[in-house]
């Protein structure tokens, strides 16, 4: 029952990544390959992991507030 504000980060964390280590080509021809999704949901989790551990503690006001501030922060 509580809320996490900061879904669309680790989205952007793992879009990020993605995109650094699986473009393969240049210009038109570039693609996605599959070593880059599995290496930027493989970085997330360690991302997610960290935020996650100093959040197990906090309730109601204050995970929401700590969830927008890595939010604000990324």
């Amino acid at each position: 029952g509580e809320l996490n504000l900061a879904p669309v980060s680790f989205g952007a964390i793992a879009t990020i990544v993605a995109f650094h280590f699986g473009i393969s080509g240049s210009g038109l021809a570039a693609h996605l390959n599959l070593w880059g999704i599995i290496v930027g949901v493989l970085v997330t989790a360690v991302i997610g992991g960290l935020v996650a551990l100093p959040a197990l503690r906090l309730r109601g006001l204050y995970l929401a507030l700590a969830t927008m501030a890595f939010g604000v922060f990324l």
